[in-house]
């Protein structure tokens, strides 16, 4: 009774495991999500551009990770292999879209940041910050523009903050002790 007990806890662990989506809705920005927008509908290739469009300053600068057009022109990006978008609605208005994780090194950062872009609309752009992605969740994109625009590129940015010098002699510090410790046992 114990063995089964053990084993369905382990098969129900590892079916609870599977990828999980992150919904982004631009309804829930100033609730749930934190965005900033701009009638700005100009390709913001920098993040100085971005700064200047959205009014934010970043620190490192932000570096772009991934982008994707809808019209299925080159995208852009270190992770471009990594993640790929599906646009849907209809194929002329995609309202919404998904960006999933495939394989290889996944975006891991203190501060991401997805840019989804219209151009032809009153708010142009969202910056929403990513915050707790995981980067393998997949980003569910609901509701831009719909029935009046469609979702042209998506992307995403970050930095990746380094460790703090003073942090990392800590850690390499406290790892020697150890090892001297170990070995004069």
């Amino acid at each position: 009774l114990m063995f089964r007990a053990i084993t369905l806890f382990f098969i129900t662990a590892c079916f609870s495991l599977s990828a999980q989506a992150v919904l982004i809705d631009p309804a829930d920005c100033g609730t749930t999500l934190t965005c900033w927008t701009t009638t700005d509908n100009s390709n913001l290739n920098t993040s100085a551009e971005i700064e200047a469009a959205f009014g934010v300053s970043f620190d490192p600068d932000l570096t772009l990770y991934y982008k994707a057009n809808q019209d299925g022109s080159a995208g852009d990006g270190s992770y471009l292999s990594t993640y790929s978008t599906t646009f849907s609605n209809t194929p002329s208005e995609p309202a919404d879209a998904d960006i999933t994780y495939g394989t290889g090194d996944s975006i891991s950062c203190p501060d991401c940041y997805l840019l989804v872009k219209d151009g032809n609309q009153t708010i142009a752009q969202y910056l929403i910050n990513l915050g707790n992605w995981n980067g393998t969740d997949t980003l569910e994109l609901e509701n831009f523009w719909p029935s009046s625009g469609s979702i042209s590129n998506v992307a995403i940015w970050g930095n990746v903050s380094p460790i703090p010098v003073p942090a990392a002699i800590w850690l390499f510090g406290t790892a020697l002790i150890g090892f001297i410790g170990v070995s004069r046992r």
